[in-house]
């Protein structure tokens, strides 16, 4: 099992209350790479992604297929944004 499969299994079980933003970003870029996510939108302390096949899921905004990741102080991330992430990874990844 990589890392990356470690972070994920690890955020969608049991999140720490935050975690380093380079990891983050690493498993976001990895999404947007080889899983087809899209960042619509990064300003600030927001990135806001979105996949087709989550639409019509009610936990990423209304089912429209889009969420948001917030950046605490530009250096961490909160754990119920981790557990979001991982759910839409695995979201994505059974429908493949």
């Amino acid at each position: 099992m990589s890392i990356r499969e470690k972070l994920l299994t690890k955020w969608l079980t049991h999140p720490p209350k935050l975690a380093p933003i380079h990891e983050v970003e690493g498993v976001i870029e990895w999404a947007v790479n080889e899983l087809g996510f899209v960042i619509t939108n990064r300003k600030g302390s927001h990135i806001k992604l979105f996949h087709d096949k989550l639409r019509d899921h009610d936990e990423f905004d209304g089912g429209l297929g889009s969420f948001d990741v917030c950046i605490l102080g530009g250096q961490r991330v909160k754990g119920c944004y981790l557990e979001l992430l991982s759910l839409a990874i695995d979201e994505v990844r059974k429908g493949k």
